[in-house]
């Protein structure tokens, strides 16, 4: 799998767990500590997040990161 392809599924991956838990996109940004463009970019895998940023992702959403990276290859 590629990089992009990775970074685009994790950018599905954050935008499902944050509307799984019900969160806005602005006000997940607000407790990331992002704006909700750089969040948007994530989700929309334009936007290639530092490990400490998705360690805040996940922290938000409560899910450990090897749950964000673990996808499968289709």
């Amino acid at each position: 799998m590629k990089n992009k392809e990775i970074i685009v599924k994790v950018g599905k991956k954050v935008e499902l767990e944050r509307e799984k838990k019900g969160l806005s996109r602005e006000k997940f940004a607000d407790e990331v500590g992002l704006s909700r463009m750089q969040v948007y970019r994530i989700e929309e895998g334009k936007s290639n997040p530092t490990l400490d940023t998705l360690l805040e992702i996940c922290r938000v959403l409560d899910i450990k990161i090897t749950e964000l990276l673990e996808f499968n290859n289709s």
